[in-house]
């Protein structure tokens, strides 16, 4: 609707069909978008770090909860904000 929008509902009014290549640019889009929602390829541009099988959902959850209430020690990723001292203007 975003990109032919307008054209669907002028058409509409009017009671027509869409022009052939409306609709070969629809149909383009939705082929594009059925393949980009696979979870294989987000995996394969690296956009998700793991792709979990229904059947191992439970075991991958547990596991990571079993990490995280283990460990004490202080979070090393990108996400680390510095020391309040650190942050302020001075």
């Amino acid at each position: 609707m975003a990109v032919h929008g307008r054209e669907l509902e002028r058409v509409q009014r009017e009671g027509g069909e869409p022009a052939p290549e409306i609709q070969a640019s629809i149909a383009s889009m939705r082929a594009d978008y059925e393949a980009q929602l696979d979870a294989r390829y987000a995996a394969a541009r690296g956009y998700v770090d793991a792709i979990v099988t229904p059947e191992e959902t439970r075991d991958q959850l547990a596991f990571a909860l079993r990490v995280t209430a283990n460990y004490a020690g202080p979070h090393l990723g990108p996400f680390v904000l510095p020391p309040l001292d650190a942050a302020s203007p001075r």
